[in-house]
């Protein structure tokens, strides 16, 4: 067998381990999420003690890492399929912008939950969306308002009746119209700006869902 014969067999098996390892931590790190969201209603409930101990959750370590290499936020958010989760990350790191520090208790959580609603629309105004394009990019805006849009649709698609549905906080038509006017408000900001290919193909969705239902609300 020749070298180049041998090389064959080797790369498809490794492509075959990389696809598995993938599968396989996008479903250990949900179950790690999952097992983190029952701790925290737990301690909510006061209970925990302190034998149960405590540490970070993986949701704020994955914050705190896509802050500090904001390059990686958006082959994280491509990679991470699962859409319950993304939703959650997407609204944790845009509340950042738009909202004053949650003050939370051990028992008691007294800031009102975020939803997508909320955050598209502070982000409609012109003043809100160049205020977070220069601190994050707004390349990176888009891809992380296209996201959480396609996260609504799955979870919309799925039927989900957890408490995902109640963080999107609306219609799935006003959601479609907040994301575009979103995006329209970002483009204002920026003389020429180009919009990324994956925020494109989330827009002309968004359009076909908002202008789907209008019309069928009008029929009715």
């Amino acid at each position: 067998m020749s070298t180049d014969e041998f090389n064959i067999p080797l790369s498809t098996s490794l492509t075959e381990v990389k696809r598995r390892m993938y599968i396989a931590m996008k479903k250990f790190l949900t179950l790690i999420m999952d097992l983190d969201l029952v701790r925290r209603e737990a301690d909510s409930l006061g209970a925990t003690s302190r034998i149960d101990g405590s540490r970070s959750s993986s949701l704020e370590i994955i914050l705190d890492e896509l802050t500090y290499n904001i390059h990686d936020l958006s082959p994280f958010l491509m990679a991470f399929s699962e859409p319950k989760w993304k939703l959650e990350v997407i609204l944790q790191y845009l509340s950042k912008y738009c909202m004053k520090a949650s003050v939370r208790t051990r028992r008691a959580n007294i800031t009102n939950e975020i939803t997508v609603d909320y955050i598209l629309s502070y982000f409609s105004t012109t003043v809100n969306a160049k205020n977070i394009a220069r601190k994050i990019s707004s390349d990176i805006f888009q891809i992380l308002l296209a996201h959480l849009f396609q996260a609504c649709l799955s979870i919309q698609e799925d039927n989900c009746t957890d408490n995902s549905t109640k963080k999107i906080g609306s219609t799935l038509a006003e959601i479609s119209k907040k994301f575009i006017s979103a995006i329209q408000n970002l483009r204002k900001t920026e003389e020429g700006l180009e919009i990324v290919p994956f925020a494109k193909e989330a827009l002309f969705t968004a359009t076909l869902v908002a202008g789907k239902i209008e019309n069928d609300e009008m029929r009715i």
